[in-house]
């Protein structure tokens, strides 16, 4: 076993290899005791080491973390960053070549390129044809990343449909097209995962490769969306999903496009026809038009995924939490057609907003001790402008909110808008999702939900409304929340 190796002189930068064959970069840190550097199965695993707790944490997924951690020990020692940095390259490096890790092509790669290479042997191919690393590796990714060639890759990802020009179209979709030096592309291998178990090799070969312009990881599924992509497409069919995923890798606003399509395909399935168009833009006409509720002829609605834990009904136990009286005896409402199709956006971005009484009280109400507040779009460009930050279709909601026929409410964190809630005028949450139509944290839901029923804004006799209402009533309590300046 080699003896420690002071990386720069009259420091505590020091690299040690252990007796079990890992590495220890000690950098003695405020944020961190050390970096573990351990071959695993032909793979290079990075912990992060911590003194206080005494316990290490797994930052493989995030190849930049340790640099970050690194530059941070430099400076506190007044230290260049750079310096420290070159001196771990290469003592990694070295570490890499006795335990026969990916190695890059190009000494000089960055240390973030490096580790992710190590971390991810099948995205080291990309890296020496000059793709930089992704921020976080998705977790749907990581196990076809950490095959060591293409066709161990292709053969985790896509099995009996690994072919040969499925092999060589996995390994180049990885490269970001037209500028290679950028992240590395996972949005083509997203879709192909998507289509795995409907498309044969031709097909999925000729998806992986068309993926054109780039794009970033604010456009990559999660784990739940790629799922939800792979039922619907294996509803379409081989030839119309082909088709639909051509389209999200090809038209502009794709993924965004794509990702709305599946949410709304699950709503309304049971109404759609049986023919159904080819194309991605055609197929999501066609499901804005089934939705029950129309800002512009059309919702995507989200039920939150709630359920009872005991067994007390849910309206009982809303009214037992919030000290509300006996609702009176149910009425039934017949069934009624669905309204028209409201008039598309106002042309005017200046067109205000009007709210009423009780929903202008909690504009800017700051919840958990402000950590939260509400507040409300005043114009038309406002609403589109959230459309635009929570990559959504808000767009396409000012009509609706000019009517009264939607109120739309925001939730910002530390001044930055998080999510968006929409109310009938009645009172009923008809949706409350965060950017990308993405689910909201239970306790964030049940803080927001508390405040509106007790202003008057929610109605809690309502039925539509009792999931979130009881996941208010599990929530803390909100007491005497202060208006926000």
């Amino acid at each position: 076993m080699p003896p420690p190796l002071t990386l720069i002189p009259r420091t505590s930068f020091t690299w040690r290899e252990r007796s079990d064959g890992a590495a220890v970069l000690t950098l003695e840190a405020r944020s961190a005791h050390a970096l573990v550097f351990e071959a695993e199965h032909d793979r290079l695993r990075v912990a992060l080491a911590l003194a206080r707790p005494s316990r290490s944490i797994n930052i493989s997924l995030q190849p930049g973390l340790a640099w970050a951690l690194i530059d941070e020990a430099a400076s506190e020692q007044s230290l260049p960053g750079s310096q420290l940095r070159a001196r771990v390259r290469e003592a990694l490096r070295d570490f890499a070549i006795r335990r026969r890790l990916w190695v890059p092509a190009d000494p000089a790669v960055d240390g973030p390129a490096l580790t992710m290479g190590m971390c991810f042997p099948f995205a080291g191919l990309a890296i020496d044809r000059g793709a930089r690393a992704v921020q976080e590796v998705p977790r749907w990714a990581v196990e076809i990343l950490a095959q060591r060639t293409g066709r161990a890759a292709a053969g985790h990802a896509f099995g009996r449909n690994a072919s040969r020009r499925v092999v060589r179209a996995l390994a180049a979709s990885l490269v970001p097209p037209d500028d290679p030096h950028r992240p590395l592309a996972l949005f083509p291998l997203a879709l192909g995962l998507m289509a795995s178990a409907v498309l044969d090799a031709d097909r999925l070969a000729a998806v992986l490769s068309a993926v054109r312009p780039y794009r970033s990881a604010d456009d990559w599924p999660d784990v739940e969306l790629l799922r939800l992509g792979q039922a619907v497409l294996a509803r379409l069919g081989a030839s119309r999903a082909a088709r639909v995923l051509n389209d999200a890798a090809e038209l502009p606003s794709g993924p965004q496009v794509l990702y709305e399509t599946l949410r709304m395909f699950r709503a309304v399935e049971s109404q759609l026809p049986s023919r159904l168009p080819m194309r991605l833009p055609s197929l999501h006409e066609l499901c804005r038009s089934q939705m029950a509720i129309d800002p512009r002829g059309a919702e995507t609605r989200c039920a939150p995924p709630l359920s009872v834990a005991d067994d007390e009904p849910v309206d009982q136990r809303v009214r037992r939490v919030f000290g509300l009286p006996d609702p009176p005896p149910p009425v039934r409402v017949p069934a009624q057609p669905l309204a028209a199709p409201l008039a598309n956006r106002p042309t005017d971005l200046r067109t205000p907003i009007s709210y009423p009484s009780a929903v202008r009280a909690v504009d800017r109400l700051a919840l958990r001790g402000g950590e939260l507040r509400l507040v409300l779009p005043r114009t038309v460009g406002e609403i589109v402008e959230w459309g635009r930050r929570l990559r959504n279709c808000l767009g396409d909601y000012p009509a609706a909110a000019v009517s009264g026929q939607s109120v739309l409410l925001g939730v910002e964190r530390s001044d930055r808008l998080v999510y968006c809630l929409e109310l009938t005028s009645e009172g009923a949450i008809r949706q409350f999702l965060g950017p990308a139509n993405r689910a909201v944290r239970s306790a964030d839901a049940a803080v927001v939900v508390q405040a509106l029923v007790q202003h008057r804004v929610v109605d809690s006799s309502l039925a539509s409304n009792s999931p979130w209402l009881c996941l208010a009533a599990a929530g803390p309590a909100v007491s005497q929340p202060a208006l926000g300046v």
